[in-house]
């Protein structure tokens, strides 16, 4: 064995070397390297410090919570404000609010708005016809949804739902239970599936309730009865009983797409106004393609509504005086006729109206009338002859049919002092024209209100719209408008004009 102090002479010279090598520059280069480490995270602090810095002196961070909040508001994609048309994955997205789960990652700030600002969370939107083609299971669907309402905390609720049988109960029951925050409300079902006992859980629950849409049957809505501050609703389907609704209190009501398939869904969708109180505003969207021909509408409506718009949809130009025939109306002030299919365009009823003008008193109350139908100039004249209050008048040529708005309509609007004319108290007169009259006739007319009721004070006196329709038999005046502007900047008329 070779002992440790005793090598050999030849072994101890070849190791002399090595006892000789720079070791301790080792040490200086290992010094060095911990040297840079602990510069380069000194570094990556002060990189992170002056981020932070910057970041706090940036425009957004310096903005009022207030006006991040309004700024989130407005971040809605509009998939989300709509029922349809929406995609599954769009339907997911609406039902979480994915929106406000990305702006809540950006900053610790930002994440505390949108969890701490129940405004944020209180427009709820989903179509339940889509779920079942969700990419999630509808279990988790529920769940998202209760979160959202949750967050809503007792902010004021706007919905907007479609509902479908299998998941209705359950849906409602959930939404039932922040009843006392609705405020704003829209809820579709399929037309035949009879819904309104679910909304049970809502009675008595309904302060906050101001607007109501409902699509479908709900004649069991007994909770619907009872919502104090509920004044404008909208009502659209097929017409099988109207939904028990506080009409007493009502001031708009709108009742869209109602098929009528005959004298009984008539009297139905009518009987509304006869349920109204005098400060309800209706519009109703009529389709009357499917009542029988033949079939007269024997039964009596008689309403004290100030206001009526009637949209037609008909296969039997003679409907309107079908429709004329079985309504009283004493205190009506504005009555509105327009297309609303363009299917058979339905056609002014003179003999009719002159009837129902008689006995609801037209003369005496009838201020604003609205005819987007089909009539001819003389009916137009003979029409206007019975309704001396008429203060505002809106007409339309009809296409593929003779011209309304005429030399001979004008004329005959044309007041001449200490003369008897027609519509004396006219104020306003809305044309959508196919230019069928000549210019110097147009302006004699709205030279001749203005000065009739110029009251010398610089106030506007009267209101003439002008649209022509892409149907015009000439060019477009551009020289009369001219002449007409004249008197817009003297400040006695409000003129308004283009293709439209």
């Amino acid at each position: 064995m070779v002992q440790a102090d005793s090598l050999p002479l030849n072994v101890s010279g070849s190791l002399e070397p090595l006892s000789q090598s720079p070791v301790g520059g080792y040490d200086t280069e290992l010094s060095s390297t911990e040297e840079l480490d602990r510069l380069s995270s000194k570094r990556g602090t002060l990189a992170s410090q002056v981020t932070t810095c910057r970041s706090v002196l940036s425009p957004v961070q310096r903005l009022p919570n207030e006006l991040l909040l309004r700024i989130f508001e407005c971040c809605r994609p509009d998939a989300y404000k709509k029922l349809i048309p929406a995609s599954p994955a769009e339907e997911v997205d609406r039902i979480s609010h994915r929106h406000l789960l990305q702006l809540a990652q950006v900053s610790s700030l930002w994440h505390l708005i949108v969890m701490q600002a129940p405004k944020l969370w209180s427009h709820i939107v989903f179509n339940a016809t889509l779920w079942d083609q969700c990419d999630f299971r509808v279990a988790t669907l529920f769940d998202l949804l209760e979160v959202a309402l949750k967050r809503g905390q007792d902010h004021d609720l706007k919905l907007k739902v479609a509902l479908i049988p299998e998941y209705a109960e359950s849906l409602l029951k959930l939404l039932t239970k922040h009843a006392h925050r609705w405020q704003h409300v829209h809820i579709w079902s399929r037309t035949g599936v009879e819904n309104g006992h679910y909304l049970s859980n809502a009675t008595g629950r309904l302060a906050r309730l101001e607007k109501l849409q409902l699509a479908g049957w709900w004649k069991d809505a007994e909770a619907l009865q009872t919502a104090p501050a509920l004044t404008e609703v909208t009502l659209s389907g097929s017409v099988k009983r109207l939904p028990p609704l506080p009409w007493a209190q009502i001031q708009k009501c709108t009742y869209r797409r109602v098929g009528l398939k005959g004298r009984r869904s008539a009297y139905l969708a009518l009987r509304a106004l006869a349920l109204a109180p005098k400060t309800t505003a209706f519009t109703f969207d009529l389709n009357l393609t499917e009542c029988e021909a033949d079939e007269g509408w024997d039964f009596e409506i008689t309403s004290d509504v100030p206001q009526i718009a009637f949209g037609l949809t008909v296969d039997n130009a003679a409907r309107v005086g079908q429709l004329f025939d079985c309504l009283t109306l004493p205190s009506l002030q504005s009555l509105s006729l327009y297309h609303a299919v363009h299917t058979t365009t339905p056609v002014w009823c003179t003999e009719q109206f002159f009837c129902l003008a008689e006995r609801s008193g037209f003369a005496q109350n009838l201020k604003r009338l609205s005819i987007h139908v089909e009539v001819s100039e003389m009916d137009l004249l003979r029409s206007l002859k019975v309704l001396p209050r008429l203060e505002h008048l809106v007409l339309m040529d009809c296409p593929d049919v003779e011209p309304v708005v005429t030399d001979g309509l004008l004329q005959a609007l044309v007041r001449v002092p200490d003369v008897p004319c027609l519509l004396p108290h006219l104020r306003f007169l809305s044309l959508r024209s196919v230019l069928a009259f000549t210019d110097s006739v147009y302006t004699e007319f709205v030279v001749s209100r203005v000065h009739s009721l110029c009251t010398g004070d610089g106030h506007v006196s009267f209101k003439a719209y002008l649209w022509w329709r892409s149907e015009q038999k000439r060019a477009a005046p551009w020289e009369m408008v001219k002449e007409l502007r004249k008197l817009v900047a003297q400040g006695v008329l409000i003129f308004n004009y283009g293709q439209g």
